[in-house]
């Protein structure tokens, strides 16, 4: 069937549905459908080829900029990108450019390539498919690559300063947890750590390992490292959500923090600010980041060639890292 003759009537008729529960659905106001339908709806308008057409309000000589992001169901469980889209959008009306939020499927994305000037994406295959569209592109907190312009967080400084802040208390056995190290992010903030805390003088595990949502392997984990002769003092984890799992798991081992064993990670969640003891993290500006975004989006658009950047963070020692 030609994409050009796919519409929500095609789709609702396939399936048997009404033309109302499949618009609903693919224009993200499917509050109320059932997700066995929404899956349903979401596979067959893959499958025939449909593409959603937003309308958007063109103003003369704006900037139109797509942020690509995965599903919301799958969606890491962090407020970093959050950040950053406010702040771009707050500043971006001076700049005489508008934010469109585009999710991270074929559908989604095929209707941006016709509306959009450029394309934020933090996943590298993403930026590829767009310059195979001759669509201009920017990463931002992804993999790194020649032909782009890469914004990414200073993630290997994140964790130097988390392990000289170790270090400084009088730690010298620490472990991370991680749940793998896949990512640029994650070896990045793990080599840092590990490096710098070795080199000052501590000793430290090997990552353990912590598959997202399992909290009965958390357990386990922690059981594991914390119960031996010579356990570690200092836990630093690779992001605020798993600090919180992994707080619970210490509470319940009856294990006071900071006064048995501190921890620490890296986001600065509100949540963790606001929970008592309060949180040791490293803030990612995200402020500073959302503006060196802009100033990728103008190079780029002026046909500049691609660099590389990284924003720094910031150390904010709290209430659960303390001497041991």
């Amino acid at each position: 069937m030609a994409t050009s003759k796919v519409t929500l009537q095609t789709i609702a008729d396939h399936l048997k549905l009404s033309k109302a529960s499949v618009s609903l659905v693919l224009n993200h106001r499917d509050t109320k459908i059932p997700i066995e339908t929404r899956d349903k709806i979401l596979d067959a308008a893959r499958s025939l080829g449909y593409i959603r057409r937003p309308t958007l309000l063109r103003q003369k000589d704006w900037l139109n900029v797509a942020m690509v992001e995965p599903s919301v169901d799958n969606f890491p469980a962090t407020s970093f990108y959050a950040e950053v889209s406010s702040h771009l959008k707050s500043k971006m009306g001076s700049y005489k450019m508008r934010l469109l939020h585009i999710e991270e499927d074929p559908i989604y994305i095929e209707a941006a390539l016709q509306q959009v000037d450029i394309v934020l994406t933090t996943n590298l295959n993403t930026a590829l498919r767009m310059k195979e569209r001759k669509k201009r592109s920017i990463v931002i907190q992804g993999n790194l690559h020649p032909d782009f312009t890469c914004i990414h967080c200073d993630d290997e400084t994140a964790g130097q300063d988390m392990a000289r802040h170790a270090l400084e208390l009088g730690h010298r056995h620490a472990a991370l947890l991680f749940e793998n190290l896949n990512s640029r992010c994650a070896k990045s903030r793990y080599r840092g750590f590990s490096e710098t805390f070795v080199n000052g003088g501590g000793q430290i595990e090997k990552n353990l390992s912590v598959p997202f949502e399992s909290d009965e392997y958390l357990s386990t984990v922690l059981k594991t490292h914390l119960e031996g002769n010579h356990p570690p003092t200092f836990l630093f984890c690779f992001a605020d959500n798993l600090l919180f799992r992994v707080y619970r798991e210490l509470r319940l081992m009856n294990l006071d923090v900071p006064k048995d064993i501190s921890l620490a990670g890296v986001d600065d969640l509100i949540w963790g600010r606001l929970t008592y003891p309060s949180f040791s993290t490293v803030n990612l500006c995200e402020e500073m980041f959302a503006e060196k975004v802009l100033d990728a989006i103008q190079h780029t658009m002026d046909g500049k060639d691609p660099y590389h950047l990284k924003v720094p963070g910031k150390l904010v020692p709290r209430e659960t890292t303390s001497k041991p």
